[in-house]
């Protein structure tokens, strides 16, 4: 979701990372087929984002993603202790439409840190909604 105020960090035709400087928050939109390279390089562009502003929260927003495949969705997942170290408080994932695709999200549901630390909303509204409450 583009906000007048959001500066695009990184953009594909599968994927688009924007920061709201105002509140901290990172958001990633995810459309379609992302190919495994440009997936990495999105999960990479994003670690490497976190590591050098102030963010405090994230948003990843799969409702119109397709699946990706066992590797990626682990190499994603492996990333999560990088981001929280970095001082995110917080990431939520705005739930996709696609079984298959929510089936990838198991890897970030069975992290230690997905208890406290990770939501799974329905939608980029309410996503946005609990962003403001990051702190």
């Amino acid at each position: 979701m583009a906000d007048l105020s959001a500066l695009t960090i990184f953009t594909t035709p599968t994927v688009t990372l924007e920061f709201q400087k105002e509140v901290g928050l990172l958001i990633q939109t995810w459309t379609g087929y992302c190919s495994p390279e440009d997936f990495r390089e999105a999960i990479d562009k994003t670690v490497s984002f976190v590591e050098t502003h102030q963010v405090n929260s994230i948003i990843s927003n799969t409702l119109k993603q397709r699946v990706v495949g066992a590797d990626e969705s682990a190499y994603a997942a492996s990333s999560l202790p990088k981001l929280f170290q970095s001082g995110i408080k917080g990431m939520a994932f705005v739930m996709p439409e696609s079984q298959l695709t929510q089936l990838s999200l198991k890897n970030f549901r069975d992290t230690p840190l997905a208890k406290a630390n990770i939501k799974f909303i329905s939608n980029i509204a309410d996503a946005l909604v609990w962003a403001k409450t990051v702190r």
